[in-house]
């Protein structure tokens, strides 16, 4: 059966190939993002698209009531929001790590709480974010990025345990390497074992992180915990 999706963050990367994958499956699909933008995926097809700062909280906010004008409720929520950094921890600037903190944990709570307000009373709802392969792995130059993530994790955590039988579901997903996807793709980082972080163990291609999300998404996967890596 259709279902209504909002993804935050849809004009690139994951959140853009979500996008096209539950439209082309027929789903109710809305995205957001800073970018302006009317997006067009491969097949011709569209979605609307709302241009704001997902870490403006008030923006978010009017998005949010927006929606409900337009008698448009999403039961999924996908916060694809998140910015990478491969600096050693020493060389960090300060700036540079409150930016990160800005764009990974800042506004996935702006998300989470705007819309775990909308969806309030919906158990079957899900607000999904995501984290990263970074945080298991530790790697080496990514510290910010790890802090930041290993935050979104904790702060799903508490949502869950607050909201826990009033609805939505809160879960976070700890991403793999996506093959030529993001991190995959970008990622030159060296462990102390001297091997690349994305290898083929820790690299799965989109379809197969597709069927995972969908998985959790729909509660068939293990639903004990909030956080789980795919």
């Amino acid at each position: 059966m259709p279902k209504r999706i909002l993804v935050v963050s849809d004009t690139g990367g994951l959140g853009n190939l979500f996008c096209q994958h539950f439209l082309a499956r027929g789903d109710d699909v809305r995205g957001l993002s800073r970018k302006a933008a009317i997006l067009q995926n491969e097949n011709g097809l569209d979605w609307p698209h709302y241009c704001v700062d997902a870490s403006d909280y008030a923006a978010l906010e009017l998005v949010a009531t927006e929606l409900q004008d337009e008698d448009w409720r999403p039961e999924v929520v996908l916060n694809c929001t998140g910015l990478a950094d491969h600096n050693p921890i020493l060389m960090l600037s300060a700036e540079k790590f409150v930016d990160m903190i800005t764009s990974n944990l800042t506004t996935s709570f702006a998300i989470n709480q705007v819309f775990g307000k909308v969806l309030l009373g919906d158990p079957d709802a899900v607000i999904c974010n995501f984290s990263s392969i970074h945080v298991t792995q530790q790697t080496r130059g990514a510290g910010s990025y790890i802090v930041a993530k290993s935050a979104v994790e904790t702060m799903t955590g508490v949502f869950c345990n607050e909201v826990s039988g009033l609805g939505p579901r809160f879960i976070c997903l700890r991403l793999p390497y996506v093959k030529d996807v993001g991190m995959a793709k970008e990622t030159n980082i060296l462990r102390d074992d001297g091997k690349g972080a994305a290898s083929k163990s820790t690299t799965k291609s989109f379809e197969e992180v597709m069927t995972s999300v969908v998985s959790h998404i729909n509660g068939e996967a293990d639903t004990t915990n909030p956080i789980q890596s795919i």
